[in-house]
């Protein structure tokens, strides 16, 4: 055997050796030992999470694990633990019970579950409880077992926990705590400065003997939850503590005891600390009250006291000048004999804040027995200083100062200020004999004090009795400062009193109110009343006389009416009252009648009015002045029983005015000044009503002068109706003379004017030429109907002015050609005056010029120019060599000037202008052959004209002007053409020579066009020189051979040509052979 067998048999030796060791160890599983139910483990928690339990946890859960070592299957179980001492289930009891059902087959394990309170007295260690398990099995029958379960209990950890403040109030509002102190709270501020979370923490506090609960007891809890880990605080109130008033200040030592609960790996742990804490007590704060005023008032008002006042009350200003606030819990006032304290009020019963004022109202009744003079009250106030919770008491003695006044120099002044015959708005005449005549005083308070319980006792004179009861009256309402009543008593008068003036005796007995004291008073006053005598005449007193409304009178009026006023000055009533006016010449009633009636019933009461109004017409031919009519007036005196008839007559003046008051204002022309020739213009001539009430109806007719016609009649006169204008400017701000067009004018027929309207009348005219300028007077005659309804007419007298008017002023050109290129450019322009009046500073402004020209200057100023003048204005034009347009342009010009009424008038007109290119010739390489000419030669001049200038120049001829050297051919001119800027043309023309010898000036001229049609022409001289004819001389030789050479080439040449043809026709010949 090999090595490698070797080894294959040990490997499958050792294969063999684990099989059948792992079947023997499944086999004894399979088959459990006999013995019943063993505890695998226990432990707290559970099996995923196992945890500790300590000393004093609580809701701990215990895990026991059991194994059933039986060969049968449990079906269920019970298990008792019996717990050692210091340990109890979670409801205290010491014997916890759990149960399973189920199918536990053998060889399984299963879980019991108790949740244990491990008493904080425990000590750590490991403690045994007795499990006593009973079991059925599958077969029914039941089974016991006791056994041991290990329960280990780890020692507890201490959480670190600190006081850090102590104070008393609350977070935001620390107080101090001294003697006395009520309800205050005291705050210890717990620091939770280890990891654990304390669930819930209940603080004990043992006081010292001087604090105690709202209770009276030295104990008391609070209790917080959720005070966090790592720096949680809790803070610990413990609410409505008294200080003893025997309490000394200072620092007293409590003890703090804490019992709290905290998680701990996921059991409750209870643990308790105690600590000495300190509470201190300060010292009474000083808050004195300090008196700071004192007044009597009464309603609300400053005032006196005096001895019988029923509700006074002293106002009393206390000041706090402490330096907490206070409030008043209790006020005793001692008073000396005759001060009865009714009550006390006022805003010291509230918090006063420190350094504040606050008030203590009490009220007093004062005995009338009280004697005058200066007394002390003795005031004690009981106060609560709120330096903190409900604050220490506090008690201040006060001293003060009060004076009754004497009441003996107390009044008001009471006067009869009125008294008279009559009621009040309803005045009578007392006369002997009157019955029931009312009396009437009006009496004012003209004291500081109110009056009240007025009785007033009348003391009469002989003949005059009270008409009922007595002669008393009285007045029931108070009567304030200022103010005033009255009241009235009837008498009767006996016959037999005398006329005139009689006096009475008034006794005024009433009260005073001052201070809440009523005292009563007496005045006597004495007045004097009129009687008259009982009847007489003339009682109609004339009060007024006018026409209606004050409405004026004119000759011709018809149904004016003229209104009466009468008054009654008798001491009766007055009624029936029948009046006739008689009436003057001129002056007419009804019907032609020369009087007029009426009839007024009445009554008429002493001192009353009546009005009677009268209607007349009044003759067109009457003249304005003042007449006089004569008023009867018939009527009865209701003096008693049937009354007495009487009559009065009266002399009435009235007046008659004079039909004037419409004057000429001014008269203008509307949109342009007038002149001679003017047709269609407008004329808006303006009258004013200076003193007509009132004009309805109106026409004009108007009356124009010679030369004047009216468009709409054709002649001078014609009806107008006026209008009213509304315009957007007023007319008197216009100026003189003229309206401007631009100003719309709003006419409107006119029905009516009132006195102060403008009447306008717009009257259109043609004016002739024959007509000249000036001012002229027309006519306007208003028919009209007045205020009374009468036609009435009134001439004005109108004046218009005709000072010219300028239709226009023409600008012309003059001397508007301007050249490119030439430095002298002057435009001049004339201005026409096509008007009939002067125009006055005149102004000529260039405006718009063509691109590339200027103007030197663009602004011209002429004083006037004359109706029909004119006037010129010249300034150097300036044109920009490179300019685009030539040819005919357009100027434009700004017209402004001033008419004879001084209105600016303004407007544009354009002027020609004809800018063009200049043409400059310059004729160069002048020759002339044959040089020198001789009499009879043909003279042949030539030369090239250059265009120097800017434009093309048209149509370009020279030609040779005829002289004594030269007689002209048909070769003596040439037309060339066009010519453009910068070229240039040669030209060639001829002459006879005629003159003898010597020297002479030829003239040539060139004649051409513009492209606008103007024709110009140059004039250019030459000399030429004439000499003697030249001799004949015969031609050289070579000139011979010259001559001939021609024909010999040509024949030398026809003689080859010959050859070669003939030598061609040989062979072509030759071959066809």
């Amino acid at each position: 055997m090999t090595v490698d067998e070797f080894r294959r048999l040990e490997s499958l030796i050792l294969v063999l050796i684990l099989l059948l060791g792992s079947t023997y160890v499944c086999m004894d599983e399979a088959y459990p030992r006999p013995g019943g139910l063993a505890v695998v483990d226990s432990f707290w928690g559970t099996r995923g999470q196992p945890r500790k339990a300590y000393p004093g946890t609580r809701d701990n859960l215990l895990t026991v694990l059991l194994r059933n070592d039986m060969d049968e299957n449990v079906t269920s179980l019970t298990g008792y633990l019996a717990l050692p001492g210091g340990f109890t289930d979670f409801y205290g009891r010491k014997t916890p019970v759990d149960t399973w059902s189920g199918s536990l087959e053998p060889g399984d394990t299963v879980s019991l579950s108790y949740h244990i309170d491990i008493d904080s007295s425990v000590e750590p260690g490991t403690y045994y409880a007795s499990l006593t398990v009973e079991y059925i099995l599958e077969d029914g029958s039941e089974g016991e077992v006791d056994l041991n379960v290990a329960l280990h209990v780890d020692p507890t950890p201490v959480l670190r926990i600190e006081v850090v403040n102590i104070y008393w109030g609350s977070p935001g509002n620390p107080y101090i705590a001294v003697p006395g102190s009520r309800d205050v709270d005291l705050v210890v501020e717990v620091l939770n400065l280890d990891n654990y979370p304390i669930r819930e923490l209940t603080a004990y506090l043992d006081l010292p003997g001087d604090i105690k609960d709202l209770y009276g007891s030295d104990e008391v809890v609070c209790t917080v939850s959720g005070v966090g880990a790592g720096g949680g605080l809790a803070r610990l109130v413990f609410r409505s503590l008294q200080v003893s008033e025997d309490a000394s200040p200072g620092s007293y030592l409590c003890r703090l005891d804490l019992e709290y609960l905290f998680d701990l790996e996921g059991s409750t742990v209870e643990q308790s600390r105690g600590f000495d804490i300190y509470v201190k007590i300060s010292g009474k704060p000083e808050a004195p009250v300090e008196l700071a005023s004192a007044y009597w008032s009464y309603g609300g008002e400053p005032t006196v006291a005096f001895p019988g006042s029923m509700g006074i009350s002293l106002h009393l200003t206390l000041v706090n000048l402490g330096s907490y606030d206070v409030s008043a819990s209790k006020v005793e006032v001692k008073t000396p004999k005759g001060f009865r304290l009714l009550r006390a009020s006022g805003s010291i019963f509230n918090p006063t804040p420190s350094g504040s004022s606050a008030s203590l109202n009490l009220d007093f009744n004062i005995t009338e027995e009280t004697a005058p003079g200066k007394y002390i009250l003795h005031l004690t106030l009981w106060y609560v200083i709120h330096c903190g919770g409900k604050g220490t008491e506090a008690k201040a003695s006060l001293r003060i100062p009060v004076e009754v006044e004497d009441p003996s120099g107390v009044d008001t002044e009471l006067e009869v200020v009125s008294a008279y015959w009559g009621s009040p708005g309803n005045l009578r005449v007392a006369t002997p004999g009157s019955r029931l005549m009312p009396l009437t005083l009006e009496i004012m308070n003209r004291g500081v004090y109110q009056a009240s319980s007025l009785v007033i006792d009348f003391a009469l004179p002989d003949g005059f009795k009270p008409s009922y009861g007595f002669a008393r009256a009285s007045v029931r309402s108070l009567i304030a400062s200022g103010g005033s009543a009255s009241v009235t008593i009837y008498l009767d008068l006996d016959l037999g009193v005398a006329p005139g003036l009689h006096t009475f005796q008034v006794n005024i007995s009433y009260r005073v109110s001052v201070g809440g004291a009523v005292f009563d008073r007496f005045k006597t006053f004495n007045i004097t009343l009129p009687v008259e005598e009982a009847a007489g005449s003339s009682y109609l007193e004339v009060s007024s006389v006018d026409w209606a409304d004050g409405r004026p009178v004119y000759p011709g009026d018809e149904d004016v009416e003229l209104t009466v006023g009468l008054v009654n000055r008798a001491a009766y009533p007055i009624s029936g009252v029948h009046a006739i006016l008689y009436l003057p010449e001129g002056f007419e009633g009804d019907y032609g009648s020369s009087t007029v009636e009426l009839y007024e019933q009445g009554s008429i009461r002493r001192w009353g009015g009546f009005t009677l109004s009268f209607k007349m017409s009044i003759d067109k031919g009457l003249s304005p002045g003042i007449y006089e009519m004569v008023l009867q007036l018939n009527y009865i005196l209701e003096s008693g029983g049937l009354g007495v008839k009487c009559e009065e007559t009266h002399v009435l003046k009235v007046e008659v005015s004079r039909l004037e008051g419409v004057e000429f204002v001014q008269s203008l022309w509307y949109g342009s000044s007038a002149g001679p020739g003017d047709t269609g213009v407008r004329l808006l001539t303006v009258l004013r009503n200076t003193g007509i009430p009132s004009m309805s109806g109106i026409v004009g007719y108007v009356e124009m002068p010679r030369g004047f016609t009216i468009v709409l009649t054709g002649n001078r006169t014609a009806k107008l109706i006026p209008s009213s204008l509304r315009a957007t400017t007023s007319i008197p701000t216009l100026g003189a003379g003229v309206i401007p067009s631009e100003i719309p004018l709003q006419l409107q027929p006119m029905s009516s004017a009132s006195k102060g309207d403008d009447i306008y009348f717009m009257i259109p005219l043609n004016i002739s030429l024959d007509v000249p300028t000036g001012n002229y007077r027309f006519n306007i005659t208003l028919s009209f109907l007045d205020q009374w309804g009468s036609l009435q007419e009134i001439p004005v007298r109108c004046t218009l002015p005709l000072l010219g008017s300028i239709k226009l002023i023409r600008v012309e050109a003059v001397s508007t050609l301007l050249t490119i290129g030439e430095p002298d450019n002057r435009l001049s322009l004339k201005l026409v005056n096509q008007g009939t009046a002067p125009a006055y500073d005149v102004y000529l402004g260039i405006l718009g010029l063509p691109p590339g020209l200027s103007v030197e200057q663009s602004m011209f100023y002429i004083p006037s120019i004359p109706a029909g003048g004119e006037a010129v204005v010249e300034t150097n034009v300036y044109i920009n060599p490179d300019i685009q347009y030539k040819g005919p342009m357009t100027g434009l010009a700004l017209i402004m000037f001033k008419d004879v009424y001084g209105t600016l008038q303004k407007y544009n007109q354009t002027f020609p202008l004809m800018v063009r290119g200049n043409i400059e010739f310059q004729v160069m390489s002048v020759t002339s052959t044959p040089s020198p000419a001789y009499k009879g030669a043909l003279l042949m001049v030539s030369g090239i004209i250059l265009n120097r200038g800017r434009e093309t120049a048209k149509h370009v001829s020279v030609y040779l002007l005829k002289s004594s050297a030269i007689e002209l051919t048909e070769g003596s001119s040439q037309y060339i053409g066009d010519i453009d800027p910068d070229a240039q043309v040669p030209f060639t023309i001829e002459a006879e020579v005629v003159g003898e010898e010597g020297f002479y000036n030829l003239t040539l001229i060139v004649e051409y066009f513009d492209n606008y049609g103007g024709s110009y022409s140059k004039i250019y001289q030459f000399p030429l020189e004439v000499g003697p004819p030249p001799k004949a001389e015969a031609p050289p030789l070579e000139e011979q051979f010259y001559r001939f050479l021609p024909a010999i080439l040509t024949g030398v040449f026809l003689v080859v040509i010959g050859y070669l043809v003939l030598r061609y026709v040989r062979r072509t010949m030759g071959r066809g052979g």
